[in-house]
């Protein structure tokens, strides 16, 4: 009986101090800002190198953002995060003689784990790593071999989150989506 009572107390008091410790737990959110896209294009005419270089444009876009922290230590925090992005740039070629390809974005998704370290104790700063892609609408009149609308590759990035009150957050986060994308945006995180 006193093992249980003892067990009872010291998941009480874990939970408790687990709720006390800034930056853990579920929490969900919203964010908007620039969302660059670009591809990378090697043109040939008549078997001869013609151009080879990456296409960039850069835009607004956002989305939302869902994940989930814990305390690992004092000051450490590790954690997942899922993410979905709408629009952004829209790159496009300009071959020659009126052809042109492009790619306009529709959707983005990222799955990334988080490292984080607790500043003080209203400032997180966090890396992240894993796994993310985009979906594209191929335009013009340029046939490019080996052309899809899914551009997918490993995710890197970053950033910052501020408590603003004890479930409500301000965040700077940047991610690169390798051979397809980079992203920076402002983002309100809540925490439940």
């Amino acid at each position: 009986m006193r093992l249980i009572v003892s067990t009872a107390a010291l998941f009480g008091a874990a939970t408790a101090h687990a709720q006390q410790a800034p930056f853990t737990g579920a929490y969900a959110g919203a964010d908007a800002g620039m969302i660059e896209h670009h591809f990378y294009l090697d043109v040939t005419v008549n078997d001869r190198p013609y151009s080879s270089r990456y296409y960039r444009d850069t835009g607004f876009g956002g989305g939302g953002f869902a994940g989930y922290d814990l305390a690992i230590a004092r000051r450490w925090r590790i954690g997942g995060e899922l993410e979905g992005t709408i629009g952004g740039g829209t790159p496009e070629a300009v071959i020659r003689d009126g052809y042109r390809y492009g790619q306009s974005p529709r959707f983005g998704f990222r799955a990334t784990g988080r490292l984080g370290f607790v500043a003080t104790p209203r400032l997180l700063l966090y890396g992240k790593g894993g796994y993310g892609g985009n979906r594209y609408r191929l335009t013009g009149n340029f046939a490019v071999q080996d052309a899809h609308g899914w551009s997918s590759s490993f995710a890197v990035g970053g950033g910052a989150e501020w408590r603003v009150t004890e479930g409500v957050g301000l965040r700077l986060d940047y991610t690169h989506v390798d051979n397809s994308s980079n992203q920076l945006l402002l983002g309100i995180p809540i925490r439940f």
